[in-house]
């Protein structure tokens, strides 16, 4: 025990300091010293200190269970990416303490980290997304500093780890042809398929519609009747309305294989 009597000699003879002073003195490695009247305070001291230092034994995995418990007032979409991020997170570091994570390792695991994919019958591993990778860490350092405030961590390691930002690529567009070849081969989604295409338009927006939502009227032009078609998306990205025209190239239930009407 580091706990010192300044009153006696390590031969049990009195010291020069016998009599004078606090007589106990306490030695905790990285913190100053310090000295008290009683052994009773020093020993209690000394005790806490030792408390203090020791690691806790919680996992990165009960973390993340804290953690996504603090995710419950999000969407339904936010939770399920909030757990798809730390299923991630406990493949790898589920059982690791998490006193025992250190900023390199974060750095080297994101650095390594893979995804499988589905392809038919096979499974094909690949290395990550720069844009997972930003998740992933997210969830582990969101873990650590949930550990933090609970008093299990000093520090999180995670925290200040980057990762290298996804290489932009030129977009790549389908031609009329292509376009309407997908469309033939989408069954019963062919319909939505052109609409897309044509249009613009989001999925999210797309499948948002209803039939009120679907605007048609005959105009006469040059002596000519046509029909003019409008969708109305009431709810879009940008979180305004707009009117969106439907080309002839989109057709009803009688829209056959070849993209015709």
């Amino acid at each position: 025990m580091a706990v010192e009597d300044l009153w006696v000699k390590a031969d049990g003879t009195p010291s020069r300091r016998a009599g004078r002073g606090l007589r106990w003195r306490v030695r905790v490695y990285g913190r100053p010293a310090r000295s008290f009247r009683t052994k009773a305070a020093a020993v209690a001291y000394w005790q806490s200190q030792m408390d203090a230092s020791c690691p806790s034994a919680v996992t990165v995995g009960a973390l993340l269970d804290r953690w996504l418990a603090g995710k419950a007032g999000l969407s339904q979409a936010g939770r399920r990416a909030c757990a798809d991020a730390a299923a991630m997170v406990r493949t790898d570091w589920g059982q690791t303490i998490a006193a025992e994570v250190t900023r390199p390792d974060v750095q080297a695991w994101l650095a390594g980290l893979t995804v499988t994919v589905k392809r038919r019958d096979a499974e094909l591993t690949r290395p990550a997304s720069a844009s997972t990778k930003v998740k992933a860490r997210q969830a582990l350092a969101g873990a650590l500093t949930v550990g933090v405030e609970t008093g299990d961590l000093q520090a999180n390691p995670a925290r200040g780890v980057t990762t290298r930002p996804e290489q932009p690529h030129d977009p790549q567009f389908l031609t009329a042809t292509e376009l309407r070849a997908l469309a033939a081969r989408a069954g019963h989604y062919a319909s939505l398929v052109m609409l897309l295409g044509t249009t613009g338009l989001r999925i999210g927006e797309a499948c948002a519609l209803d039939v009120g939502d679907v605007q048609t009227r005959t105009v006469t032009r040059g002596g000519r009747r046509a029909e003019v078609r409008r969708l109305r998306v009431r709810t879009s990205k940008t979180g305004g309305g707009r009117d969106v025209p439907i080309p002839a190239s989109v057709q009803g239930p009688g829209y056959d294989r070849a993209g015709q009407a």
